[in-house]
């Protein structure tokens, strides 16, 4: 069997067992003539998404990847990407721009070098929803340049690495079915959505399906979630990109006006942490949580975080507020002197842009209710 046909071998499997896929790209690098080959899946925007690599550090590259994703001149400008159509093909650095002036660049010097990059071939596998996923196989300079015999061996396995990665993905979706997530989320009451972390909506639960369908302010629009304001929609992009982050992992929250006057919604997004991630190891899956503010007695203590960046302090003095203490019994009850109250009352009055208890309740009320 030679190199070629154990690569393939290995391949498929690796389609089935994440585990694999380092071996893989160490053989793929072996095979093209460079020194590592590196399995990417990024957001084109923020170029932040899990990295495997054999040889190099993938933490160090993700880190890389995401501080010169506004200089990466390696790439199809921002506004030259909606509406075009994606081919399967591979691109060098010197298809972008000559090495020479390459090698002045910022790009180049701060980031290529520090990891003996020297020439690059990147060969794609899909692209959708502004989501890249392919392999870049790198070479140092002493190695030279990238041959003809070398790029059609590329072109030659573009397909075999496709399809692997869609089995991948297919064998991770039964297996997270078999562990019975999907019945955990239908039977939620809670709007839940999962997603990939690119924010590819892959399941929605029953709730989440009458949320939608209740013209709420937000949508499943060409597999994404779309507020009906642009900026909200730009912000929980933001927050799903951060949340499906291998590094950072955060999550966040936000209000959501419903249309109409109706009720107030709220968004939770959170990184799920999922025991299989189709290709990529360390990939986790994003979940979204939208519940109606329609009961009264409770602020959830993200919204009173994100909204009006309470303390943890100042906030158990709006709960207390907020459930119909008075000051004086709300000091009692969290043990604290009424000073203490009073000083947290004039900041919370100036955050929330409320005059007294009463219209902050007021407002709490319009928060939480229709």
């Amino acid at each position: 069997m030679n190199a070629r046909e154990v690569f393939l071998d290995e391949l498929y499997e690796a389609a089935v067992d994440v585990t694999l896929w380092p071996r893989v790209l160490r053989r793929l690098a072996d095979l093209a003539g460079g020194h590592d080959a590196v399995l990417r899946s990024y957001d084109l925007y923020t170029e932040a998404g899990p990295v495997v690599a054999s040889r190099m550090d993938p933490s160090a590259l993700a880190a890389n990847f995401r501080a010169f994703a506004t200089r990466n001149p390696l790439k199809t400008p921002l506004d030259q990407i909606a509406g075009r159509k994606w081919t399967p093909g591979y691109k060098r650095d010197i298809d972008w721009l000559p090495k020479e002036d390459f090698v002045g660049t910022e790009y180049y010097n701060d980031f290529y070098k520090k990891f003996d990059i020297h020439s690059d071939v990147s060969v794609g596998f899909e692209s959708a929803n502004a989501c890249w996923t392919g392999v870049d196989i790198y070479r140092s300079e002493k190695q030279g340049a990238f041959t003809g015999d070398e790029l059609a061996l590329c072109m030659s396995l573009q397909p075999h690495m496709a399809r692997a990665i869609r089995l991948s993905r297919a064998t991770s979706d039964m297996a997270g079915v078999a562990d019975g997530h999907a019945e955990i989320v239908d039977n939620s009451p809670t709007g839940l959505f999962v997603l990939e972390r690119t924010g590819v909506v892959r399941h929605i639960n029953a709730a989440g399906e009458r949320l939608i369908a209740g013209a709420k302010g937000i949508t499943v629009r060409k597999e994404l979630l779309v507020c009906a304001a642009h900026a909200d929609t730009q912000r929980l992009r933001a927050m799903i990109c951060r949340a499906g982050d291998p590094d950072l992992r955060a999550g966040g929250s936000m209000g959501l006006a419903a249309p109409r006057g109706g009720r107030r919604i709220w968004i939770e997004v959170a990184p799920l942490a999922a025991r299989h991630a189709w290709a990529f190891a360390a990939g986790p899956a994003v979940i979204v949580s939208i519940t109606d503010q329609a009961t009264g007695g409770h602020v959830p203590e993200s919204m009173l975080r994100d909204l009006f960046d309470l303390t943890p302090a100042e906030i158990r003095v709006v709960a207390s507020l907020f459930a119909g203490m008075e000051p004086s019994k709300a000091a009692e009850h969290l043990g604290v002197a009424m000073p203490t109250i009073r000083s947290h009352l004039v900041h919370i009055y100036a955050k929330t842009n409320t005059t007294g208890q009463s219209d902050l309740c007021r407002l709490l009320g319009r928060l939480t209710r229709d």
